[in-house]
Order: structure tokens, then C-alpha cells, then sequence
């Protein structure tokens, strides 16, 4: 029902982490395309900042969990998002084929769908 979605709130996205599944992974921008899709307005985030600044969107501290190649980058690649530069973290293949999103891609997106007319909405 509508009034069910309006209260509705995906966490990290419409994602799965399992392989199994058409649905994207995680704090990535097809994960919250997908739930905006859906009808589900409220996308709630995990935010890091990149060594250089950058607002990234992860949950972990690191991007291990989510890597295609897991432990098999470099030792310079490795480690938590806060001690490598946004250009590292793009270089690290993760198993959706996307990379991790810049919170102002991600809201870039929200501003234009509802320009359009789509509910979107960052909690």
C-alpha cells in the first residue's frame, strides 16, 4: 500500500550482497536507483571520507567485504577508506562492478528525479 512505502526506509539501497540475486550491492547508486524505482522515497546511507576529502559512500571501513578480488590488491590499495585517496578506492574492483559513490553523485540523482516529479529522499 502507498501509505506503507511512504514510511518505508531502504537501508543502504534496494541491495544483496549474495550472488544469487538481480538486485545491486550496497551504497551504490543503482542500489538506491532501484528502491527509488520501487517507490520507496526514504534511502537511508553510510558515509566515509576518502583520505583526500572525498564523502564516500561504505559501510564498512574498509572495502574488503565488497571487493571482487578479495586480498588480492596490493598492500598500498589495502585498508580503511579514511587512509586512501578516492583515485585508490576506484582502482579496487568490487563485486557489483560499480565503484563506491560520492555522496553528491548520489544526491545529484535524488535532486533530479524529484525534479522530475520522483520522490527521492538521503535519511
Amino acid at each position: 500500500p502507498e501509505a506503507n512505502r511512504r514510511r518505508l526506509v531502504a537501508h543502504r539501497g534496494f541491495h544483496s550482497t549474495r550472488d544469487d540475486t538481480d538486485r545491486p550491492v550496497e551504497n551504490t547508486l543503482p542500489a538506491f536507483e532501484q528502491a527509488w524505482a520501487a517507490g520507496i522515497t526514504h534511502c537511508e546511507c553510510d558515509i566515509s571520507i576518502t583520505l583526500d576529502g572525498h564523502l564516500v559512500l561504505n559501510h564498512d571501513d574498509d572495502t574488503t567485504r565488497l571487493e571482487l578480488l578479495k586480498g588480492k590488491h596490493s598492500e598500498a590499495k589495502a585498508g580503511a577508506v579514511t587512509t586512501r585517496t578516492f583515485a585508490e578506492i576506484v582502482q579496487t574492483p568490487l563485486i557489483s562492478g560499480c565503484r563506491p559513490p560520492k555522496l553528491r553523485e548520489v544526491l545529484q540523482v535524488a535532486r533530479e528525479l524529484n525534479a522530475a516529479g520522483v520522490p527521492a529522499k538521503m535519511v
